[in-house]
Protein backbone atom coordinates (compact mmCIF):
# COMPACT_ATOMS: atom_id res chain seq x y z
CA UNK A 1 0.00 0.00 0.00
CA UNK A 2 1.26 3.45 -0.89
CA UNK A 3 0.69 6.06 1.83
CA UNK A 4 -0.33 9.43 0.34
CA UNK A 5 2.62 11.86 0.47
CA UNK A 6 2.23 15.28 2.11
CA UNK A 7 2.15 18.37 -0.13
CA UNK A 8 5.32 20.47 0.01
CA UNK A 9 3.27 23.39 1.36
CA UNK A 10 1.32 21.34 3.92
CA UNK A 11 1.41 24.03 6.62
CA UNK A 12 -0.17 26.62 4.31
CA UNK A 13 -2.75 24.04 3.26
CA UNK A 14 -3.68 23.31 6.88
CA UNK A 15 -3.94 27.04 7.60
CA UNK A 16 -6.40 27.37 4.71
CA UNK A 17 -8.40 24.42 6.07
CA UNK A 18 -8.63 25.95 9.55
CA UNK A 19 -9.69 29.29 8.08
CA UNK A 20 -12.77 27.59 6.59
CA UNK A 21 -14.00 26.70 10.11
CA UNK A 22 -15.82 23.76 8.53
CA UNK A 23 -13.93 20.86 10.10
CA UNK A 24 -15.86 18.99 12.82
CA UNK A 25 -19.09 20.86 12.07
CA UNK A 26 -22.55 19.29 11.74
CA UNK A 27 -24.23 17.82 8.70
CA UNK A 28 -25.81 20.55 6.54
CA UNK A 29 -28.52 20.10 3.93
CA UNK A 30 -26.72 22.32 1.38
CA UNK A 31 -23.83 19.83 1.23
CA UNK A 32 -26.09 16.78 1.53
CA UNK A 33 -27.88 17.88 -1.66
CA UNK A 34 -24.59 17.84 -3.56
CA UNK A 35 -23.53 14.35 -2.47
CA UNK A 36 -27.04 12.94 -3.02
CA UNK A 37 -27.01 14.38 -6.55
CA UNK A 38 -23.51 13.03 -7.25
CA UNK A 39 -24.43 9.57 -5.99
CA UNK A 40 -27.61 9.44 -8.07
CA UNK A 41 -26.22 11.04 -11.26
CA UNK A 42 -23.18 8.76 -11.45
CA UNK A 43 -24.94 5.68 -10.06
CA UNK A 44 -22.23 4.95 -7.50
CA UNK A 45 -22.49 3.31 -4.10
CA UNK A 46 -20.96 6.26 -2.25
CA UNK A 47 -20.34 9.98 -2.74
CA UNK A 48 -18.61 12.25 -0.26
CA UNK A 49 -17.33 15.73 0.50
CA UNK A 50 -14.13 15.29 2.49
CA UNK A 51 -11.83 17.59 4.41
CA UNK A 52 -8.30 16.37 5.11
CA UNK A 53 -6.45 17.54 8.23
CA UNK A 54 -3.13 16.37 9.72
CA UNK A 55 -4.27 12.84 10.50
CA UNK A 56 -7.81 12.36 9.20
CA UNK A 57 -9.98 12.28 6.16
CA UNK A 58 -13.17 13.75 7.65
CA UNK A 59 -16.55 13.66 5.90
CA UNK A 60 -18.53 16.89 5.81
CA UNK A 61 -21.16 14.94 3.87
CA UNK A 62 -21.29 11.31 2.80
CA UNK A 63 -23.90 9.10 1.15
CA UNK A 64 -23.80 5.31 1.28
CA UNK A 65 -21.48 4.89 4.27
CA UNK A 66 -22.18 5.33 7.99
CA UNK A 67 -18.89 6.78 9.16
CA UNK A 68 -17.57 10.27 9.89
CA UNK A 69 -13.85 9.85 9.23
CA UNK A 70 -10.98 7.54 8.25
CA UNK A 71 -7.23 7.61 8.76
CA UNK A 72 -5.44 9.88 6.27
CA UNK A 73 -2.70 7.26 5.80
CA UNK A 74 -5.12 4.86 4.09
CA UNK A 75 -7.24 7.50 2.33
CA UNK A 76 -7.68 7.81 -1.42
CA UNK A 77 -8.44 11.50 -0.96
CA UNK A 78 -4.94 12.07 0.41
CA UNK A 79 -3.68 11.17 -3.06
CA UNK A 80 -6.35 13.24 -4.83
CA UNK A 81 -5.22 16.37 -2.92
CA UNK A 82 -1.96 16.32 -4.88
CA UNK A 83 -3.66 16.45 -8.27
CA UNK A 84 -4.46 19.60 -10.18
CA UNK A 85 -7.85 18.38 -11.35
CA UNK A 86 -8.99 14.74 -11.23
CA UNK A 87 -7.66 11.58 -9.56
CA UNK A 88 -9.13 8.28 -10.78
CA UNK A 89 -8.59 4.67 -9.74
CA UNK A 90 -10.56 2.39 -12.06
CA UNK A 91 -9.93 -0.85 -10.14
CA UNK A 92 -8.23 -0.53 -6.77
CA UNK A 93 -7.87 -4.31 -6.44
CA UNK A 94 -5.60 -4.32 -9.51
CA UNK A 95 -3.70 -1.14 -8.63
CA UNK A 96 -0.45 -1.84 -6.72
CA UNK A 97 -0.87 1.43 -4.79
CA UNK A 98 -4.17 0.27 -3.28
CA UNK A 99 -4.53 -3.51 -3.70
CA UNK A 100 -3.66 -4.22 -0.04
CA UNK A 101 -5.33 -1.09 1.35
CA UNK A 102 -7.70 -2.06 4.23
CA UNK A 103 -10.48 0.01 2.60
CA UNK A 104 -10.12 -2.26 -0.45
CA UNK A 105 -9.55 -5.63 1.22
CA UNK A 106 -12.18 -4.89 3.91
CA UNK A 107 -15.21 -2.68 4.44
CA UNK A 108 -16.33 -0.73 2.37
CA UNK A 109 -14.48 -2.78 -0.31
CA UNK A 110 -13.54 0.10 -2.59
CA UNK A 111 -12.87 -0.80 -6.22
CA UNK A 112 -13.49 2.50 -8.03
CA UNK A 113 -12.56 6.00 -6.88
CA UNK A 114 -12.73 9.41 -8.56
CA UNK A 115 -11.95 12.59 -6.64
CA UNK A 116 -11.59 16.27 -7.50
CA UNK A 117 -9.67 18.56 -5.09
CA UNK A 118 -11.72 21.23 -3.32
CA UNK A 119 -9.82 24.48 -2.95
CA UNK A 120 -10.01 27.34 -0.48
CA UNK A 121 -10.01 30.95 -1.65
CA UNK A 122 -6.20 30.98 -1.78
CA UNK A 123 -6.39 27.88 -4.03
CA UNK A 124 -4.95 25.54 -1.42
CA UNK A 125 -6.54 22.04 -1.61
CA UNK A 126 -8.48 21.34 1.58
CA UNK A 127 -10.48 18.26 0.63
CA UNK A 128 -12.27 16.50 -2.20
CA UNK A 129 -15.60 15.77 -3.81
CA UNK A 130 -15.35 12.08 -4.56
CA UNK A 131 -17.22 9.11 -6.02
CA UNK A 132 -16.67 5.59 -4.66
CA UNK A 133 -18.00 2.26 -5.89
CA UNK A 134 -17.73 -1.41 -4.98
CA UNK A 135 -17.13 -2.47 -8.57
CA UNK A 136 -14.56 -1.39 -11.19
CA UNK A 137 -15.53 1.35 -13.62
CA UNK A 138 -14.09 2.85 -16.80
CA UNK A 139 -13.25 6.54 -16.54
CA UNK A 140 -14.11 7.02 -20.21
CA UNK A 141 -17.73 6.10 -19.45
CA UNK A 142 -18.22 8.90 -16.90
CA UNK A 143 -19.04 12.60 -17.35
CA UNK A 144 -16.37 14.19 -15.18
CA UNK A 145 -17.33 17.67 -16.40
CA UNK A 146 -20.48 17.24 -14.30
CA UNK A 147 -18.36 16.21 -11.30
CA UNK A 148 -16.23 19.33 -11.76
CA UNK A 149 -19.39 21.47 -11.82
CA UNK A 150 -20.50 19.89 -8.53
CA UNK A 151 -17.03 20.46 -7.06
CA UNK A 152 -17.24 24.14 -8.03
CA UNK A 153 -20.64 24.39 -6.31
CA UNK A 154 -19.15 22.78 -3.20
CA UNK A 155 -16.27 25.25 -3.13
CA UNK A 156 -18.72 28.12 -3.41
CA UNK A 157 -20.79 26.78 -0.51
CA UNK A 158 -17.68 26.70 1.66
CA UNK A 159 -17.17 30.43 1.04
CA UNK A 160 -20.60 31.18 2.57
CA UNK A 161 -20.40 31.11 6.35
CA UNK A 162 -23.48 29.87 8.22
CA UNK A 163 -23.03 31.14 11.83
CA UNK A 164 -25.10 28.35 13.35
CA UNK A 165 -23.08 25.60 11.67
CA UNK A 166 -19.50 26.81 11.86
CA UNK A 167 -17.07 25.60 14.49
CA UNK A 168 -17.48 27.49 17.80
CA UNK A 169 -14.80 30.05 18.54
CA UNK A 170 -13.20 27.96 21.31
CA UNK A 171 -13.05 24.32 20.25
CA UNK A 172 -9.58 23.58 21.62
CA UNK A 173 -9.01 23.15 25.35
CA UNK A 174 -5.88 21.77 26.93
CA UNK A 175 -4.53 20.81 23.52
CA UNK A 176 -7.36 18.37 22.73
CA UNK A 177 -10.32 18.91 20.41
CA UNK A 178 -13.68 18.74 22.14
CA UNK A 179 -16.13 16.35 20.55
CA UNK A 180 -19.12 18.55 19.72
CA UNK A 181 -20.85 16.29 17.17
CA UNK A 182 -23.28 13.43 17.70
CA UNK A 183 -21.63 10.27 16.37
CA UNK A 184 -24.82 8.78 14.93
CA UNK A 185 -26.51 11.73 13.21
CA UNK A 186 -23.61 14.11 12.55
CA UNK A 187 -25.58 16.97 14.15
CA UNK A 188 -24.37 18.99 17.14
CA UNK A 189 -24.40 16.98 20.35
CA UNK A 190 -25.51 18.48 23.68
CA UNK A 191 -22.16 20.18 24.32
CA UNK A 192 -22.13 21.58 20.79
CA UNK A 193 -25.72 22.79 21.09
CA UNK A 194 -25.08 24.62 24.34
CA UNK A 195 -21.97 26.23 22.85
CA UNK A 196 -23.90 27.38 19.77
CA UNK A 197 -26.78 28.67 21.89
CA UNK A 198 -24.44 30.66 24.10
CA UNK A 199 -22.70 32.23 21.10
CA UNK A 200 -25.99 32.98 19.32
CA UNK A 201 -27.52 34.47 22.46
CA UNK A 202 -24.49 36.70 22.93
CA UNK A 203 -24.59 37.75 19.27
CA UNK A 204 -28.27 38.71 19.54
CA UNK A 205 -27.54 40.70 22.68
CA UNK A 206 -24.70 42.62 21.02
CA UNK A 207 -25.99 43.28 17.50
CA UNK A 208 -29.75 42.71 17.78
CA UNK A 209 -32.09 40.47 15.82
CA UNK A 210 -34.00 37.44 17.00
CA UNK A 211 -34.36 33.71 16.49
CA UNK A 212 -36.79 30.91 17.24
CA UNK A 213 -35.81 27.91 19.33
CA UNK A 214 -37.67 24.63 18.71
CA UNK A 215 -37.58 21.42 20.74
CA UNK A 216 -38.78 18.29 18.95
CA UNK A 217 -39.50 15.08 20.82
CA UNK A 218 -39.83 11.95 18.70
CA UNK A 219 -41.65 9.16 20.51
CA UNK A 220 -40.67 5.57 19.81
CA UNK A 221 -40.52 2.23 21.63
CA UNK A 222 -36.83 1.69 22.36
CA UNK A 223 -37.43 -1.76 23.87
CA UNK A 224 -38.57 -3.22 20.53
CA UNK A 225 -35.49 -2.06 18.60
CA UNK A 226 -31.86 -3.09 18.47
CA UNK A 227 -29.13 -0.46 18.81
CA UNK A 228 -28.50 -0.69 15.06
CA UNK A 229 -32.20 -0.18 14.25
CA UNK A 230 -32.38 2.78 16.65
CA UNK A 231 -29.35 4.41 15.04
CA UNK A 232 -30.83 3.88 11.58
CA UNK A 233 -34.05 5.60 12.67
CA UNK A 234 -32.17 8.50 14.27
CA UNK A 235 -30.15 9.10 11.09
CA UNK A 236 -33.35 9.06 9.05
CA UNK A 237 -35.07 11.54 11.38
CA UNK A 238 -32.05 13.85 11.34
CA UNK A 239 -32.05 13.83 7.53
CA UNK A 240 -35.76 14.72 7.39
CA UNK A 241 -35.31 17.43 10.01
CA UNK A 242 -32.42 18.97 8.06
CA UNK A 243 -34.54 19.20 4.93
CA UNK A 244 -36.74 21.75 6.73
CA UNK A 245 -33.86 24.04 7.74
CA UNK A 246 -32.55 27.08 5.91
CA UNK A 247 -28.98 28.39 5.50
CA UNK A 248 -28.77 30.25 8.82
CA UNK A 249 -30.55 27.51 10.83
CA UNK A 250 -28.93 24.68 12.73
CA UNK A 251 -29.99 21.61 14.69
CA UNK A 252 -28.62 19.25 17.29
CA UNK A 253 -29.33 16.21 19.42
CA UNK A 254 -30.51 16.51 23.03
CA UNK A 255 -31.01 12.76 23.55
CA UNK A 256 -31.94 9.70 21.47
CA UNK A 257 -35.37 11.00 20.53
CA UNK A 258 -35.02 14.72 21.28
CA UNK A 259 -33.75 17.36 18.85
CA UNK A 260 -33.25 21.11 19.14
CA UNK A 261 -33.49 23.54 16.22
CA UNK A 262 -32.27 27.13 16.09
CA UNK A 263 -34.36 28.76 13.37
CA UNK A 264 -33.86 32.20 11.84
CA UNK A 265 -37.53 32.49 10.77
CA UNK A 266 -39.25 35.38 12.58
CA UNK A 267 -42.56 35.32 10.69
CA UNK A 268 -45.10 33.27 12.65
CA UNK A 269 -47.02 31.97 9.63
CA UNK A 270 -43.85 30.91 7.82
CA UNK A 271 -42.53 29.23 10.94
CA UNK A 272 -45.70 27.13 11.21
CA UNK A 273 -45.45 26.16 7.54
CA UNK A 274 -41.85 25.04 7.96
CA UNK A 275 -42.51 23.08 11.16
CA UNK A 276 -45.55 21.53 9.51
CA UNK A 277 -43.32 20.29 6.68
CA UNK A 278 -40.93 18.75 9.22
CA UNK A 279 -43.84 17.06 11.00
CA UNK A 280 -45.20 15.69 7.71
CA UNK A 281 -41.82 14.26 6.72
CA UNK A 282 -41.32 12.64 10.10
CA UNK A 283 -44.84 11.27 10.40
CA UNK A 284 -44.90 7.56 9.43
CA UNK A 285 -47.20 6.13 6.81
CA UNK A 286 -49.83 3.75 8.08
CA UNK A 287 -48.62 0.16 8.04
CA UNK A 288 -50.63 -1.75 5.47
CA UNK A 289 -49.96 -5.07 7.19
CA UNK A 290 -50.53 -3.85 10.74
CA UNK A 291 -46.82 -3.56 11.56
CA UNK A 292 -45.64 -0.91 13.99
CA UNK A 293 -44.36 2.32 12.46
CA UNK A 294 -42.02 4.87 13.98
CA UNK A 295 -42.15 7.47 15.31
CA UNK A 296 -45.22 6.74 17.40
CA UNK A 297 -45.66 10.36 18.51
CA UNK A 298 -44.30 13.83 17.65
CA UNK A 299 -44.29 16.76 20.08
CA UNK A 300 -42.99 20.28 19.37
CA UNK A 301 -42.32 23.27 21.61
CA UNK A 302 -41.07 26.63 20.31
CA UNK A 303 -40.12 30.04 21.69
CA UNK A 304 -40.33 32.85 19.15
CA UNK A 305 -38.44 36.15 18.98
CA UNK A 306 -35.56 35.24 21.30
CA UNK A 307 -33.46 38.40 21.62
CA UNK A 308 -30.67 37.39 24.00
CA UNK A 309 -32.23 38.71 27.21
CA UNK A 310 -33.02 35.27 28.65
CA UNK A 311 -30.20 32.90 29.58
CA UNK A 312 -29.69 29.60 27.78
CA UNK A 313 -30.64 27.48 30.82
CA UNK A 314 -33.91 29.40 31.28
CA UNK A 315 -34.80 29.04 27.59
CA UNK A 316 -34.18 25.29 27.63
CA UNK A 317 -36.17 24.83 30.85
CA UNK A 318 -39.14 26.73 29.39
CA UNK A 319 -39.05 24.67 26.21
CA UNK A 320 -38.84 21.28 27.87
CA UNK A 321 -41.63 22.12 30.32
CA UNK A 322 -43.85 23.28 27.45
CA UNK A 323 -43.52 20.06 25.41
CA UNK A 324 -46.96 18.48 24.86
CA UNK A 325 -47.25 15.07 26.52
CA UNK A 326 -48.20 11.91 24.59
CA UNK A 327 -51.88 12.38 25.49
CA UNK A 328 -51.95 15.23 22.96
CA UNK A 329 -52.34 14.50 19.27
CA UNK A 330 -49.12 13.71 17.43
CA UNK A 331 -47.73 16.84 15.79
CA UNK A 332 -48.97 19.25 18.47
CA UNK A 333 -46.86 22.41 18.84
CA UNK A 334 -46.73 24.39 22.09
CA UNK A 335 -45.85 27.92 20.94
CA UNK A 336 -44.49 30.56 23.32
CA UNK A 337 -44.74 33.99 21.73
CA UNK A 338 -43.87 36.70 24.24
CA UNK A 339 -46.51 36.51 26.97
CA UNK A 340 -48.85 34.45 24.80
CA UNK A 341 -49.00 30.67 24.78
CA UNK A 342 -50.93 28.63 22.26
CA UNK A 343 -51.30 25.11 20.89
CA UNK A 344 -51.11 24.47 17.14
CA UNK A 345 -51.84 21.23 15.28
CA UNK A 346 -49.06 20.72 12.71
CA UNK A 347 -50.57 17.51 11.32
Amino acid sequence: MKTPPRPHDEMQRLDALRTLRALDTPVEERFERITRLAQKFFGVAMAAITLVDEERQWFKSIQGLDTRQTDRRISFCGHALLEEHLFVVEDAAQDPRFADNPLVTGHPHIRFYAGIPLRARNRQPVGTLCLIDNRPRQAADMDFDALQDLASLTEREFTFDSPGNRAPTNTIRGGARENLLDEVTGLWNWAGLVRQLEESNQRLKLIGGDMTLVWLRVGFDRTSLSAEETNHLRRDWAEKLLSGLEFFDTAGVVSEGDFLMMVSESDRAQLLVRLGMVAQRLSPEEGRDGDQRFPTHLAFAAIRCIDGRLGVAELLDQLEMALPDPDNASGTLALIDGNQRSRVALL
